[in-house]
């Protein structure tokens, strides 16, 4: 049955037009200005839009649930909560098979699963689960507390302090806020982080995860609730499984610039798991923000600066690039690509699997795209909207707010 369903569609890299500008299915997926308007996803059957006011207004204190009594006040067919291995774990259903595993204490979804072209169900996500001990013992042999599990990958939000990558903005003290289901339309559980009542500093985070026939959307909303403004970087990540990164290519980031630290570096900053996501780029992203005005053209057509921090060694240098017109975009193993000012929409397809990711950008200044692994231990591509190059600042009372929309190639 699959090798029938396979021979129905040629690999899409084969006949897609490579052009700036990508088209999306609004018809399907519809998402208003999350500056001045609720964030909205919209079906094209019903067009019923569904709306859920992100301003975090007016939103009393929620107490973390345990999953049984999440269950009572939120679960339904569609949405059930359960415990796994002591985490409490999300899973919001559609009738057409589509469904997402939510990891709550982390705001991370761990598995999309969704109706491809071909009709049949595939997992979209790669996701990592693994087991550490605590201060090197381990703790199930001595007969004490379990060891410590960590999940990367999938899809998750990461917030950090601009000024201090180790004051993290987005800690494991999410709660359920509320819920919205339509069995045949859309799940949407909306998660909620604060801590209006620790010393340094206050604010109200939310992230509303929504799942429809067509697509996966993450929106975030920071609200300020100190008196001194906060400066911070955010990103939401996508862990894209493929099957082979010399089968996978990007359309859309022709014509954009971009920085790719060296592979001295790169392995440099990714060899400390303790790190964040903004840590690990901290080393190249400080000199990227100083002034280009020293750019150059080289003879081939390609923008390139090499910048040397003074006293640092060659590990710390920095190259500046600019796609080329016109081309698709390989994402071959070890890649590694910031970009400064990115289209709202680009596409990551794989031959290999023969599917394609569609991402859509609401809020986010750049982008960062990797391939860090081998082809060997399970691959796949990281697709992070983010303001790591452009910090924003918010007064108090202020908001900023921002979104990743996936839609996989499901016609």
């Amino acid at each position: 049955m699959e090798a029938m369903a396979s021979s129905l569609k040629p690999p899409a890299c084969s006949f897609v037009k490579v052009t700036r500008r990508l088209e999306s299915r609004q018809s399907k997926l519809y998402a208003k200005s999350l500056w001045h308007q609720p964030f909205g996803l919209q079906s094209r059957p019903s067009r019923i839009c569904l709306q859920v006011d992100c301003s975090a207004r007016g939103l009393e204190e929620v107490k973390p649930l345990q999953a049984p009594k999440l269950q009572d006040k939120f679960g339904s067919e569609n949405l059930q909560f359960s415990d796994v291995a002591g985490r409490t774990v999300a899973e919001l259903k559609l009738a057409s098979g589509t469904s997402v595993r939510l990891l709550l204490a982390e705001a991370r979804i761990t598995s999309y699963s969704c109706r491809l072209w071909h009709g049949s169900c595939e997992e979209m996500l790669y996701t990592d689960v693994s087991e550490s001990s605590v201060n090197g013992i381990d703790r199930s042999v001595h007969g004490a507390t379990p060891q410590q599990f960590f999940v990367t990958g999938g899809m998750a939000p990461s917030l950090a302090h601009s000024l201090d990558p180790h004051i993290s903005l987005c800690n494991n003290n999410w709660s359920v806020q509320s819920v919205a289901v339509d069995p045949k339309e859309h799940v949407q559980v909306t998660l909620r982080c604060a801590n209006e009542n620790r010393d340094d500093y206050h604010f109200k985070l939310h992230n509303i995860f929504t799942l429809t026939n067509q697509g996966l959307a993450s929106a975030l909303t920071l609200t300020n609730k100190d008196r001194r403004p906060l400066r911070f970087t955010d990103s939401v990540s996508t862990a894209f499984a493929i099957r082979s990164s010399q089968a996978v290519c990007c359309v859309g980031l022709d014509g954009c610039e971009y920085f790719s630290p060296s592979e001295a570096a790169l392995k440099a900053a990714q060899g400390n798991q303790n790190w964040s996501f903004f840590e690990k780029l901290k080393r190249f992203v400080v000199p990227f923000q100083q002034d280009k005005s020293k750019q150059s053209e080289t003879p081939n057509g390609i923008s390139e600066v090499q910048k040397h921090s003074e006293g640092n060694s060659n590990e710390d240098q920095m190259h500046w690039f600019t796609e080329k017109l016109g081309e698709i975009i390989s994402v071959t193993n070890g890649v590694h690509k910031v970009y400064s000012n990115p289209p709202n929409k680009m596409r990551i397809t794989d031959e290999g699997l023969r599917r394609s990711l569609l991402f859509e950008n609401r809020g986010f200044e750049n982008l960062v795209v990797s391939s860090p692994v081998t082809d060997g231990d399970k691959p796949f591509i990281s697709v992070a909207y983010s303001t790591v190059l452009s910090p924003i600042t918010l007064d108090k009372g202020e908001s900023w707010r921002g979104a990743q929309i996936l839609l996989p190639d499901v016609n």
